[in-house]
């Protein structure tokens, strides 16, 4: 984790995008320069596991992971699939919680190692799968909102690897929002993790 004198901390909040992935998430930001760059978590690592344990304490990440087979917690993954079902509730410890608190954990989380590392956080995007009905997005957003995020929009992943795409190859010289089309067909293949 960098020290606060290694943060390359901004006047101003520093808007982010947030890949919140059934198995690993992680946070990017664009810098002044044009270039997309990944925050590393506590352990300095680009991305978390998506991953939980209710124990003493509740873990997140790799701190979860680890304990994954101690049988004095329970561990939880791959909630994500579940944001926004109708009456949907894990056991956890006897008590019912629903995927958007179980994703507020893994999103606080996401935003506090990102703050340790570029400073207080501006608006988040978030993405999401593109089968995800106005019911789990909403959940989505309230997810983010629990972990303290100000979500200013989702994105479909698809739509966010296509246009990562777009922006890796851009001609020499573009700007962000001036790099044109290529004439040329692209397919996206969504191979996620879950």
């Amino acid at each position: 984790m960098p020290s606060p004198a290694q943060r390359t901390e901004s006047p101003r909040p520093t808007p982010v995008g947030i890949d919140f992935g059934t198995t690993t998430s992680l946070v990017a930001v664009l810098g002044r320069d044009g270039e997309v760059t990944v925050t590393p978590n506590r352990h300095g690592e680009c991305s978390t596991p998506s991953v939980l344990f209710f124990g003493d304490q509740i873990l997140v990440g790799a701190d979860a992971a680890a304990r994954a087979s101690d049988e004095s917690g329970e561990y939880v993954e791959a909630y994500k699939r579940d944001i926004g079902l109708p009456h949907f509730h894990r056991q956890i410890n006897d008590h019912g919680a629903p995927p958007e608190v179980l994703a507020g954990f893994t999103l606080a989380q996401l935003r506090h190692d990102a703050e340790q590392a570029i400073g207080r956080l501006g608006k988040a995007i978030i993405t999401v799968p593109a089968y995800y009905d106005e019911r789990r997005r909403h959940a989505t957003i309230a997810a983010g909102k629990l972990a303290g995020l100000d979500v200013a929009d989702l994105i479909n992943e698809p739509t966010a690897a296509a246009l990562a795409h777009l922006y890796e190859n851009r001609e020499a010289g573009a700007t962000p929002v001036s790099f044109s089309l290529p004439d040329k067909r692209l397919l996206v293949y969504d191979l996620g993790g879950g």
